[in-house]
């Protein structure tokens, strides 16, 4: 079907394709190909339908499986049904095509199983207005009679569309309000609804004002729901779920163990515990909890390169300041990227002698793009920015008090690194006797194992990757071993613009924003960052240059800013996207950066921008409360007295009136919430470690 399809024989594609679907209809790429062949979808989109291949990997590990051409296999990732590839394909569709469409789709219900759930659900994304509230219907109610939790997900695509997300809410509304007066569903020829349809109807409601961030009314659902049977475990994930989308990690961590307690046995609830207690930076609970289903503790997490875990942890404890712990779990990562790249050495003469050539192609692309995976990436600039914010920390009185009296910047500078790098090694020479002595005192014990046979963990608080003598040199480091393979990622330009920054490379620093431009010419952070820059080489960062270098910032100043000053460039900016916040809060950081005194226009800039009202696109939504919580930072650090400032913690409120960051007289503990609700206090792990502050 696919050559046929690719050379234009498209009746015969039709043909053939009609018989793979009602071979397989639950296929979602034989569905595109009947609709390309068909002519409601254009042929030259030849994408893998069925495969979700989305953040978990770069541009660069796309461009590697597309150049497999047509017979691109799935074992670079995981495959999973997918109707998100259809979405927005039938904007533009005639009215006509969509009523043929519709027919072929009605054709395909009388020939196909019942229970085939795509030719019912594929139609929700073409149909518009009455057809697709009917559709919506039927649809829907089997699902919420025979209580299917997963009914939300396979409806969620219409969310991108206001007018089907108003259809779906007077539906719903209409429903729960029928099934509480002990009638049918709307359109149904049942008189009287089973007690669970209420139930699940409920559940629905909750999930659908949650996707719409409105918190208090998808609390309002789903504690209608608990209260009419508070025995169902999905209702408290999603009231977990709620309260993590609404800002409030310490209630998302207290529901989502109250879940996992209903069910010691299910490891589902046990990661979405974990997930959510890391979240709320209860990371002793966390630990305690995530090995429960291991057989050694963390030492298992670690074998099983338990990635996600790793990474969930890293992050908690960088905002909790352990930096030493968070190195020390992103580093694993990179340890185990690291071991696969070594691991696949075994596998080239085990496929050349097996024959399996599929296989084998299949690792050699998966290896080709390892480093290109988003875990990695996390992890690598993650620690870059760390070892960053360690380069930055003011110098203390004892690392030179009086000493450095008198000396320049440069020199302060040399002396510092001078006096870290003694200090290192003295450390490790004193690390290295007590290990000797450590080693002579055990008996029996082999090089790097006790006496049980387990592998002894040399550094448990990450302090050798702390206490690195220069930390701006690790961070260059790290930056090259995923400056290449994340080309096409801005986040690496980012960050590695800032690592030049810190070393006056002046060209390399325009590298990276020239890089970023071609990636996300729109980015807020690349704005923020080109203002910065040429502020700073109007301003002396070009002294003692080359004339070849002047000669280059220059010429790629048209490119990046044009024949503008910085002023009109910043003002042409924020007209270009009036509604954005992480837009507006961009314009602000630059008006400071070219005038400090400007700093109260600014937090009125960030606060203008958020007493907008939010967009409705599913996107904008799941990142508001991030942009709010970067537009609340902002204001505090820049002008924590001023006017705007008070309008933007006011609008931050309103705006997301649930989340703990605009909220810190909300100080209900955990504990608490365990007590109010009669479950045992933080079971496993009933108190929070107190980790000394010693690294920060």
């Amino acid at each position: 079907g696919l050559f046929l399809l690719t050379a234009g024989r498209l009746e015969e594609a039709r043909a053939v394709y009609w018989q793979l679907v009602l071979e397989n209809p639950e296929s979602y790429d034989y569905h595109r190909g009947l609709q390309q062949a068909a002519g409601f979808l254009p042929v030259a989109e030849t994408a893998d339908a069925t495969t979700v291949r989305g953040d978990t990997m770069g541009t660069t590990q796309r461009r590697v499986i597309a150049s497999a051409g047509l017979a691109t296999t799935n074992t670079t990732t995981s495959a999973t049904p997918s109707l998100a590839y259809f979405a927005g394909k039938y904007d533009d569709l005639p009215q006509d095509q969509v009523d043929a469409l519709a027919a072929l789709y009605k054709e395909l219900r009388a020939l196909v199983p019942v229970r085939c759930d795509a030719v019912r659900c594929l139609p929700l994304h073409f149909l518009r207005g009455d057809a697709f509230a009917a559709q919506l219907r039927k649809y829907v109610v089997p699902k919420l009679r025979k209580g299917v939790p997963s009914l939300f997900n396979s409806i969620r695509f219409v969310y991108g569309t206001p007018a089907k997300v108003k259809v779906v809410e007077d539906f719903l509304l209409t429903a729960a309000q029928a099934v509480e007066q002990g009638r049918g569903f709307p359109g149904s020829e049942e008189t009287k609804e089973a007690p669970s349809s209420l139930l699940w109807t409920y559940y629905l409601l909750a999930q659908h004002y949650d996707e719409l961030r409105q918190p208090k009314r998808a609390l309002e659902w789903v504690n209608r729901a608990v209260a009419q049977t508070p025995t169902v475990i999905d209702l408290y994930v999603l009231r977990s779920r709620i309260y993590k989308h609404a800002g409030d990690p310490v209630r998302a961590a207290f529901w989502a163990d109250y879940a996992r307690q209903l069910d010691l046995a299910d490891r589902y609830l046990n990661t979405k515990c974990t997930k959510a207690l890391l979240l709320a930076d209860r990371v002793t609970q966390a630990d305690e909890t995530v090995v429960l289903f291991t057989k050694d503790g963390d030492q298992s997490l670690f074998d099983m390169q338990c990635m996600w875990y790793e990474l969930a942890a890293g992050a908690s404890y960088r905002r909790r300041g352990e930096y030493g712990m968070a190195l020390k779990n992103y580093n694993n990562v990179l340890t185990h990227v690291g071991d696969m790249e070594e691991d696949q050495m075994d596998f080239h003469g085990y496929a050349l002698r097996k024959l399996t050539l599929r296989s084998y192609l299949g690792i050699i692309r998966f290896a080709d793009a390892l480093r290109a995976h988003q875990n990695f990436l996390r992890a690598a600039a993650s620690m870059v920015e760390i070892y960053l914010a360690l380069q930055d920390r003011p110098a203390q009185n004892e690392e030179g008090g009086d000493d450095l009296a008198g000396l320049s910047e440069e020199e302060k500078r040399k002396a510092l690194k001078k006096k870290r790098k003694a200090e290192a090694k003295a450390r490790a020479q004193s690390q290295a006797e007590e290990a000797a002595k450590e080693a002579s005192a055990k008996s029996g014990a082999g090089g790097g194992r006790s006496r049980g046979g387990k592998p002894v963990d040399s550094d448990p608080k990450g302090l050798k990757l702390l206490e690195k003598p220069d930390p701006l040199a690790e961070a260059l480091t790290l930056l090259r071993r995923f400056e290449g393979p994340c080309a096409d990622r801005i986040r690496t330009h980012l960050v590695g613009y800032e690592v030049y920054e810190r070393q006056k490379k002046v060209l390399l620093m325009l590298r990276c924003l020239n890089r970023a431009r071609k990636i996300a010419p729109a980015s807020p952070e690349l704005h923020a960052l080109v203002v910065r820059y040429y502020r700073a080489a109007d301003g002396g960062l070009l002294d003692g240059q080359p004339d070849a270098v002047a000669d280059v910032v220059k010429t790629l100043r048209g490119a990046l800013v044009g024949e503008r000053t910085l002023e009109e460039f910043n003002d042409e900016f924020r007209a270009s996207h009036p509604d954005s916040v992480p837009h507006a809060v961009a314009y602000a950081k630059a008006l400071v950066c070219l005038d400090p005194s400007r700093d109260a226009d600014a937090t009125a800039v960030v606060a203008d921008a958020l007493a907008k009202p939010a967009a409705s696109d599913p996107e904008s939504r799941r990142s508001d409360l991030a942009a709010a919580i970067t537009a609340y930072d902002f204001a505090v650090a820049t002008a924590p007295d001023s006017e705007g400032t008070a309008r933007v913690r006011t609008l931050c409120r309103e705006r997301h009136p649930l989340a703990r960051h605009f909220n810190p007289e909300d100080e209900t503990t955990y504990e608490a919430l365990a007590v109010a609700n009669a479950i045992p206090v933080g079971t496993p792990g009933d108190k929070e470690d107190e980790s000394a502050k010693e690294q920060q």
